[in-house]
């Protein structure tokens, strides 16, 4: 079927007013903010994946802006917090991490109806490579680019660790760093299997910030060892998707990029292999039993005296 006589995106959960071809035809000016609710309904139904509002308008300046700020809240946000005591910032951090569970379910959902029904309605190529562009207009490709936008949002997720004074881990400000830097190069080239990234991550972090959410609110799941086998499923499944992807763009010549693909392929590779690796490591560090050596087992006569369960302790937090 030609672009030109395609007609209304029929795997869309919020049909678009244009037809995909109508959408990519439309005169691109530099994104203003909408001044009425008309122009709001319009943006968000018929959205133009082609000319990403931000993204295009600055593909460079502002993650060159927000990463170095971002790494230096972490660096100095520790050193300022050091001799302070910490903020107790429970109801906030409930709220906090229960909108971004919500926020990630709406783009998971967002995402997976229009990507499973291109699979059903065609086949894997279709979605890998997006040579008819399918998923860049109206609702599937706006909900990519809000995924990308998250990814700004989440580094609030510092924040909180350092006003709490806990520990910020490498593999944290890592992966916000990369994660924030990689989503935004693959958006502003269009990589086709951003839309795949986008809804496994937004998969995972549905569970995970739910996972969060109950914590803080005095639970103990017992699922969390879960949480992590999925992270590290995600990277596989990233793999995966990036491999597939090159077989159709170097041994069949059928998918459309716009970049060097040879960065690309290989950014990518690197970004989920150092994912895999960090995530494994956090794996066996946190779930793995540590073997006790015969120096240190020591035999303690029984006795019948129990210490009293304390706030910090967690025989107070109730299981889920």
């Amino acid at each position: 079927m030609l672009p030109g006589k395609r007609s209304e995106v029929i795997y869309s959960i919020w049909p678009s007013d244009l037809t995909n071809h109508e959408i990519a035809q439309q005169q691109y000016e530099v994104w203003r903010w909408p001044t009425s609710i008309d122009d709001v309904w319009y943006f968000i139904r018929n959205f133009n994946g082609e000319h990403q509002p931000l993204i295009h308008d600055y593909p460079v300046i502002i993650p060159l802006i927000t990463i170095p700020l971002y790494l230096a809240m972490v660096y100095f946000g520790q050193k300022i917090m050091k001799n302070r005591q910490p903020f107790k910032l429970n109801f906030l951090l409930k709220i906090w991490n229960l909108f971004l569970s919500v926020l990630s379910a709406f783009m998971f959902f967002g995402l997976f109806q229009p990507m499973s029904n291109l699979v059903i309605q065609r086949d894997l190529h279709q979605l890998v490579c997006l040579p008819e562009k399918d998923l860049l207009y109206g609702t599937p490709f706006r909900m990519i680019w809000i995924f990308c936008l998250s990814k700004y949002i989440e580094l609030i997720d510092t924040l909180f660790l350092i006003l709490r004074k806990r520990p910020v881990e490498f593999l944290h400000w890592y992966h916000h760093t990369t994660v924030l830097a990689y989503t935004w190069y693959s958006l502003a080239i269009l990589s086709s299997p951003g839309s795949i990234f986008g809804c496994v991550n937004s998969f995972v972090h549905t569970f995970m910030y739910f996972y969060f959410f109950l914590t803080s609110c005095g639970y103990r799941p017992t699922w969390g060892k879960l949480i992590t086998i999925i992270q590290i499923a995600q990277m596989l499944i990233g793999i995966a998707a990036s491999t597939i992807w090159s077989y159709y763009y170097f041994v069949e010549d059928s998918c459309p990029l716009y970049s060097n693909a040879f960065i690309y392929f290989f950014s990518t590779l690197a970004l989920y292999g150092s994912y895999f690796f960090l995530f494994y490591q956090f794996y066996r560090k946190r779930y793995t039993p540590k073997p006790q050596s015969s120096s240190t087992k020591k035999t303690t006569p029984p006795t019948n005296k129990t210490a009293p369960p304390t706030n910090k302790s967690p025989e107070n937090k109730k299981k889920v």
